[in-house]
């Protein structure tokens, strides 16, 4: 790996981690104005359009008519909408520090679990 690609690995990583503690930041300032559900609804419609945009470029059209997009649509209807009103209300109760600690924590338990199943 050249400098140039190691260098735009570290910019890239510290952009994301930048701007995930901006975010955490700009919902508690949202939560002086908003309650949690509005706070949640607004973060996974925004968030959605954006992948569905997005999607419209970098998916191949045969994708759209599968099974497993139906399973994928009905599965992001609840798990997104109970996760973000999770995390908006401990960003609410806890505070964002806290809260951004515990989230930095699910890459540790996905880890577990995943090893858990190949076992």
């Amino acid at each position: 790996m050249d400098l140039t690609n190691n260098m735009l690995s570290i910019f890239l990583a510290l952009s994301a981690g930048f701007l995930f503690a901006l975010t955490t930041q700009m919902q508690n300032l949202g939560l002086q104005y908003a309650d949690a559900r509005t706070g949640a609804l607004v973060s996974i419609l925004s968030t959605t359009i954006f992948y569905w945009f997005c999607a419209l470029f970098f998916l191949e059209s045969s994708f759209w008519l599968t099974w497993g997009t139906v399973w994928f649509a009905i599965v992001g209807l609840f798990r997104p909408a109970l996760s973000a009103n999770l995390a908006i209300l401990s960003i609410r109760y806890i505070g964002p520090t806290l809260t951004s600690g515990m989230a930095a924590t699910n890459p540790i338990f996905g880890a577990i679990f995943g090893l858990l199943d190949f076992l």
